[in-house]
């Protein structure tokens, strides 16, 4: 922004140099370039977050080595005492320390939060009532306080 007022300023300057104080000061004018900058800008948001797309890959620590895996390779993540679970679809398991509130910040929309303990794959429900989800072959109980959520994703995802 600016950069682009600077510019503009410049381009003023060399070709109005001896009104520049009217024209500038000229409310229309100002009201005229901030609109176009505000078109600009939300445009420019517009267009970044459609050409954005989902991490494929995600990167951790996994029992001291560093692990890349699918994304939509993730089953669910489990929360056991200190330790994070990451289960996959390929029946393959990583132990990390990292929170699972640290992992449900770091998950997209793809994976919702089911139980104090679980981030389940939305993508990878195989069948879901109210009060339970299954996701491959682990059965996961939906608790009361994120039955609201869950509800409302599921009903965004199908």
């Amino acid at each position: 922004e600016y950069l682009c007022i600077i510019f503009t300023s410049w381009y003023l300057f060399k070709l109005f140099p001896e009104n520049l104080p009217d024209l500038i000061f000229n409310p229309i004018l100002i009201w005229l370039l901030l609109a176009v900058f505000v078109a600009m800008e939300r445009f420019l948001q517009h267009y970044l977050v459609k050409s954005v797309q989902p991490d494929e890959y995600i990167t951790f620590i996994s029992d001291r080595k560093k692990v890349t895996i699918r994304i939509d390779s993730i089953l669910l993540v489990e929360s056991c005492d200190s330790e994070v679970w990451i289960r996959t679809a390929c029946d393959t398991d990583y132990r990390t320390k990292m929170k699972i509130s640290q992992w449900e910040s770091v998950l997209d929309e793809r994976f919702i939060r089911v139980h104090r303990s679980y981030l389940v794959n939305v993508n990878q429900i195989g069948h879901a009532t109210s009060s339970q989800v299954t996701v491959g072959h682990h059965v996961i109980e939906v608790s009361r306080k994120y039955r609201d959520t869950y509800r409302r994703s599921a009903q965004t995802h199908t």
